[in-house]
């Protein structure tokens, strides 16, 4: 009998040691997960920045305005979708090259937004977005130039003006006054690849990527 309790106390004590380490394990696993999924969108986030960045400092280059106004406009007006929160759909700005020869030809950039899926952010069901490059040189017709991970929650594209507030209608604005848009700020959230209870960043918001519009300090 005693032999009998020994070896119950004995498989007990085993089993428990196989759950407590199973736990363990498990929440070890889970650690690692919301780490790597951390890390992975904040990198997402800063290379779509540094993309974005990098990309909207060329708007305007080598385009003259002209002396009068209606004053060419090296953008259109973002196109903004009527839903909460609000997402820019289409954005498109210019740039000149100019060639070897002193022939300018207009270089127009395209951003576009699509919704591509959804998913469940802290419960609720999120739409999911990608960022769709494309580039038309001259009067030739649009290419694909590249494109975002398709993870974003939110995209939006503003004009600002001199004391940073969003301009209703930029592309008129500009037209007017040179001086209207001073700023071009972009804000984008990105949802973390894999989420679990240990996840404390579940999505990650790029507060802004903000250039100068180069049209207003020729005047300036």
């Amino acid at each position: 009998m005693t032999l009998l309790l020994d070896n119950m106390t004995a498989v007990i004590v085993s089993m428990i040691v196989f759950f407590l380490l199973a736990s363990i394990q498990r929440r070890a696993v889970k650690q690692r997960v919301a780490q790597e999924s951390r890390q992975t969108v904040v990198e997402q986030a800063e290379a779509l920045g540094d993309w974005l960045r990098q990309d909207l400092r060329r708007l305007g280059d080598n385009v003259e305005p002209g002396e009068n106004a209606p004053y060419t406009v090296a953008f259109e007006a973002p196109q903004d979708s009527g839903g909460t929160p609000r997402v820019t759909t289409e954005f498109v700005f210019y740039r000149d090259s100019v060639r070897t020869n002193g022939q300018e030809v207009r270089v127009a950039t395209r951003y576009r937004v699509q919704a591509v899926g959804s998913r469940q952010v802290d419960g609720t069901a999120m739409t999911l977005y990608q960022l769709r490059r494309a580039q038309r040189v001259g009067g030739g017709s649009w290419q694909a130039a590249g494109e975002s991970v398709p993870s974003l929650l939110g995209f939006q594209v503003d004009l600002l003006d001199r004391n940073a507030n969003r301009i209703a209608n930029p592309e008129a604005a500009a037209e007017d006054d040179l001086d209207a848009v001073r700023t071009v700020r972009v804000r984008f959230f990105l949802v973390a690849p894999y989420q679990n209870k240990l996840l404390s960043l579940q999505t990650a918001h790029v507060g802004s990527v903000l250039v100068r519009y180069p049209m207003a300090e020729i005047r300036s």
